[in-house]
């Protein structure tokens, strides 16, 4: 019987033969005969030498939702993650976007508006405002002002005429 150094596994029981975990999978514990996929949310992109360099955490703005991943998948924009190790991106709450591998939402600006999980905020169509940042929707003009361009902040009186 040979015993294999770390991260590498003998194929078969009496064989003399070692062979390397593949990259996505690592040996669980020195004396282990088999090679365990690295869970959800890790990763690993080569064969793997020891058990110190096992399986890699996927950082914030990146995820992976399989186990035996050889890579991290970057959030989509409108999505964001903030942890290490995460199986799965959120939306961004209604008033905020994001950018593609993204740690954060962002608050949009005074003027546009977001409903949530979108990459932009949208200017307000003419006849809306907002005058907050992080607004999830445009509110209308009173009677008697307008707001003639996208984008508006606030409304304006209307020209008698």
């Amino acid at each position: 019987c040979t015993l294999c150094p770390v991260g590498a596994i003998s194929s078969s029981r009496g064989s003399k033969k070692c062979t390397m975990c593949p990259p996505g999978l690592y040996k669980p514990f020195s004396n282990a005969s088999y090679c365990s996929p690295c869970a959800p949310g890790s990763f690993n992109s080569f064969e793997v030498t020891s058990l110190e360099n096992a399986c890699q955490a996927c950082q914030p703005g990146t995820y992976t939702i399989q186990y035996g991943s050889t890579k991290c998948l970057i959030c989509p924009a409108g999505t964001y993650n903030n942890i290490t190790q995460s199986s799965k991106c959120l939306p961004c709450e209604a008033g905020s976007y994001s950018f593609e591998g993204a740690s954060t939402c962002i608050s949009c600006p005074l003027g546009t508006y977001s409903p949530g999980g979108w990459r932009d905020c949208v200017p307000c169509p003419p006849g809306s405002f907002s005058n907050v940042t992080g607004s999830a929707r445009c509110e209308p003009c009173e009677y008697g002002t307008e707001a003639k361009a996208a984008g508006a902040t606030s409304c304006d009186s209307c020209n008698e005429g």
